[in-house]
């Protein structure tokens, strides 16, 4: 129960992805091995890629990029904040996971259900046996040679019906669990969808590429 709560909540900042610094502003960026436009372009880094910082300049940077190389990039072309193409992939994975996760809590509870039903009708049947017993059992206590067979048969019964009732409290608990979570979980979808219908608003919003 525990997770949901913790997932919904993680869902409203999503902000810790693996690079630190993030490619911004242009189609594409030149990744140099010094600072300045005069040193040799490493790679041409595209807008959204994530990078590592290693050491912060006046106007360039040098950070690591996914491969494991080092360069420098200038400083109007980095931030912090995560793209919303990496929000919206993350979103939509989760949207994912949670409608896989509420499918399987359906599936155990269409189980529970058919579980109750079946505890209900055995609990009906043994209440029916334990009064045909209990009232054979009175008729034929005083002085019947059947007494003692009747009275275990009464007692069996009274037994069974008392492990009945408990599996179909325990059941009923259960079975309410349940139908909290799929709240949850549902209410979860219903967030992520509206997310995803946002950032994808914002991720059609691009720039004109320019090439340093």
């Amino acid at each position: 129960m525990k997770s949901y709560i913790f997932l919904i909540v993680a869902m409203l900042g999503v902000s810790n992805v693996w690079a630190k610094q993030y490619i911004t502003g242009v189609q594409k960026v030149t990744f140099r091995i010094g600072p300045g436009i005069d040193n040799k372009i490493i790679a041409m880094m595209e807008t959204g890629t994530g990078v590592k910082l290693i050491e912060s300049g006046e106007s360039w940077s040098k950070v690591k990029d996914s491969e494991g190389r080092e360069g420098y990039i200038m400083n109007r072309f980095l931030t912090k904040d995560v793209p919303y193409e990496l929000r919206y992939k993350w979103l939509a994975g989760q949207h994912k996971k949670l409608k896989e996760e509420l499918a399987q809590v359906r599936d155990q509870q269409k189980n529970l259900n058919q579980d109750l039903s079946t505890a209900k009708r055995e609990l009906a049947s043994t209440k029916e046996n334990l009064q045909s017993t209990a009232s054979n059992y009175e008729q034929l206590k005083e002085g019947s040679s059947e007494y003692l067979a009747l009275k275990q048969k009464y007692d069996a019964a009274k037994s069974t019906l008392s492990g009945l009732t408990t599996k179909v409290d325990m059941l009923q608990e259960k079975l309410s669990l349940y139908y909290f979570t799929w709240f949850l979980t549902g209410a979860g979808i219903l967030l992520l969808g509206w997310m995803i219908g946002f950032f994808s608003k914002k991720r059609k919003k691009g720039y004109g590429g320019i090439q340093l």
